[in-house]
């Protein structure tokens, strides 16, 4: 019985020893300095937990400083073990000098409380994960960390969509072809908002001018910026006018860039075809007033023939034979038969077409459609050719003329005006030998 009580004496003095030692007032009594505390907090706007975003978007932090036994000294900033650069970071909405470490100033060396705006300038899809250190005087630290977890919803996108009358895709357009129409989409895919659209043919961005932007009011640009209400998504009607449409493919580029840089973009290949030519040739047309069977130009094969042979396209207007002999060839033509003639319009045709350009039908049928109707004086006058007021038209080497018949074009160039002069006393050399050498195509 003793020696149970003597027991329990001894077991209520060791619990005495330990409740004594064990309590105490923290960081007091043992010697041991208390840390800083720090903590992040929510609000609207803030984020303080894990957090999904789309990549490289900035979010905002709210951290919460309190000092231990020694006044605050820093806030450091690190992702994934790397300090972040203090052009990412925004103090109390740029009110403070941003800096990493941020030493705090001395008013707040008791507490503070910052919203900082993380701004990351080399995201990477995946978690993130962001620590906030602060330290004090004395070298002790607190840290809190966030995970921000960066998803790529996909680089912006431009589509070319497929409603009627515009081209989405690969196409053969013929050579007479101007221009064509696109209805183009873009889309910023939830991430960043899109910044610009350009337009490129072959690689290169083609002029403005060479763009309209159907059913706008804004004057074309290239590249062009987009305003706010655009910036997520847009549809334009636009016409592209290549800078030429002779035989061959090129590409098309459209592409949209967001504000990080990202592109999307769409690629048609235009193929521009033409009708080849049936043949190239070489005629001689003759003065009118010359002999039996002059006067006249059979295009088809370039046989001269009379002036009112059914198989002549255009003739010669012939002599005005009340002006001296020496010049008294009109040097004029006209349309044979049921043929039209127009006078080629080269400010109205791509630049560089000459007769030596033209390898297509369609290029002829341009000319004619854009041509000129011809505006010679054909006046009554003692003439060979005795239909006055027809639609004439003066001659002058390099001149060409475009020419339609039962459907067929001609393309007529004016190579050689040769003028004979005629040697009134000697009867053999009276013969009105004037002509035109003319290049046919068609």
């Amino acid at each position: 019985m003793r020696n149970f009580s003597h027991l329990l004496l001894v077991l209520a003095g060791l619990y005495l020893f330990l409740f004594n030692t064990g309590c105490g007032e923290e960081g007091a009594g043992d010697g041991t300095a208390l840390p800083p505390e720090i903590q992040l907090e929510s609000g609207a706007g803030i984020i303080s937990s894990t957090t999904d975003l789309p990549l490289g978007d900035p979010f905002t932090v709210r951290v919460r400083l309190d000092d231990g036994d020694a006044l605050l000294r820093s806030l450091a900033i690190s992702r994934d073990g790397i300090n972040v650069p203090f052009g990412d970071l925004t103090f109390d909405g740029g009110s403070l000098t941003s800096n990493n470490p941020f030493l705090i100033p001395g008013g707040s060396a008791s507490g503070v409380t910052y919203d900082i705006t993380i701004t990351p300038s080399t995201p990477s899809v995946g978690a993130n994960t962001y620590l906030f250190t602060v330290t004090d005087e004395d070298n002790q630290f607190a840290s809190v960390g966030l995970t921000i977890n960066y998803t790529d919803a996909g680089d912006p996108t431009a589509v070319l969509e497929d409603d009627a009358g515009f081209i989405s895709g690969d196409a053969t357009l013929t050579t007479s072809n101007e221009n064509f129409d696109v209805r183009v989409t873009l889309d910023d895919n939830g991430t960043n908002p899109i910044t610009s659209l350009s337009i490129s043919e072959d690689g290169s961005l083609l002029p403005a001018n060479n763009l309209e932007f159907l059913n706008q009011t804004f004057d074309p640009a290239n590249p062009l910026a987009l305003i706010s209400s655009e910036q997520q998504g847009v549809s334009f009607d636009i016409r592209v006018t290549p800078t030429s449409t002779s035989q061959g493919t090129r590409s098309y580029t459209f592409e949209v860039t967001d504000d990080r840089g990202a592109t999307g973009s769409v690629t048609i290949n235009i193929t521009f075809e033409g009708t080849n030519l049936e043949n190239t040739l070489m005629g001689v047309l003759f003065n009118q007033g010359g002999g039996v069977g002059t006067g006249g130009l059979d295009l088809d094969t370039g046989t001269g023939t009379g002036s009112n042979d059914a198989a002549a396209e255009i003739q010669d207007e012939g002599i005005d034979t009340d002006i001296v002999v020496a010049n008294n060839w009109r040097r004029q033509i006209s349309a044979a038969n049921d043929a039209v003639l127009r006078e080629v319009n080269l400010s109205a045709l791509p630049d560089g077409f000459s007769f030596a350009s033209v390898i297509t039908q369609e290029q002829i049928i341009a000319a004619y459609d854009t041509g000129d109707t011809p505006d010679g004086d054909d006046s009554s006058c003692n003439c060979t050719d005795t239909v006055s007021n027809e639609e004439v038209s003066d001659v002058s080497v390099g001149d060409l003329f475009a020419v339609l018949r039962g459907g067929r074009y001609y393309l007529i160039e004016i190579v050689e005006v040769n003028n004979v002069v005629d040697d009134p006393g000697t009867p053999e050399n009276e013969n009105n030998d004037d002509n035109y050498v003319v290049n046919i195509k068609y």
